[in-house]
This record gives structure tokens, sequence and C-alpha cells, in this order.
């Protein structure tokens, strides 16, 4: 199973950095790795939240909320959102290269895909 991911860049001051955004239609907020955020230079005072997950159940952690630029990598959209920091969202999962697989499925050889971040970069955003 993959899920839908898509290469953005982040924006925030003079820095910008690509990341792969896993698109989550079950959730209502955009949260963004640590890693990430203290790599773009972020600050904010951490306040503990409480995010409903798989299985009725809650998980509470420390969080930023902050605003940040959000650009699709042609440059046809750029925004400004806001997202929550978290250690570690995505729990492990890595980006589907299907630029680099989709040869191996027919009906998918003419499909533009981007190219998404090198692999094995911990730089993840789940978006809403």
């Amino acid at each position: 199973m993959a899920l839908p991911t898509v290469p953005a860049i982040l924006k925030y001051g003079k820095k910008k950095m690509l990341v792969n955004c896993f698109l989550d239609e079950g959730s209502n907020t955009t949260y963004v790795n640590e890693i990430v955020v203290e790599e773009l230079g972020v600050k904010g005072e951490k306040e503990l939240i409480t995010v409903n997950v798989a299985n009725d159940q809650q998980v509470s952690f420390p969080s930023i909320s902050f605003t940040i630029g959000v650009e699709s990598v042609d440059g046809c959209v750029d925004a400004r959102i806001v997202a929550q920091s978290s250690e570690k969202i995505c729990g492990g999962l890595k980006a589907v290269d299907w630029v680099r697989i989709q040869s191996n499925w027919q009906h998918l050889q003419d499909i533009p895909f981007p190219k998404a971040c090198e692999p094995g970069q911990d730089r993840c955003v789940a978006r809403d």
C-alpha cells in the first residue's frame, strides 16, 4: 500500500526545503517533522496537544504551532498554511518513487509523476 505523496517546497523566512508530503484524507491538521522545523529555523513555544489516531486512541505530545509557506515544485501553487510540529509523524514510512518504478506497470507508464525527495531523508510532512 502506498499513501498519496507529493513533493513540495516549504518556505520559512529566507530558507526553503524540498520535502515529501503524505496526503492523508483523514487528517484535518498539517504536521511537519521536527527535524524540518529545526532546519528551517522555526521558533516557538511548545504546548501539549492531543491528537486522535487510529482505533479511537489519543496521543499527546509537545508541539509548536506556526505559519509556513508551501509551494508546488512547478511553482503553480504558492500558499501559506498553519502547521504543527511533531517528533515523528511518518512512523518510518518512506515515499514511493513512482518515477523510478512506474515502468513496472503498463497503466502507469505515461503518467508524469513528480520526482520524490531522495530516499532516506527524514523530511516528512503530513498534509490534510
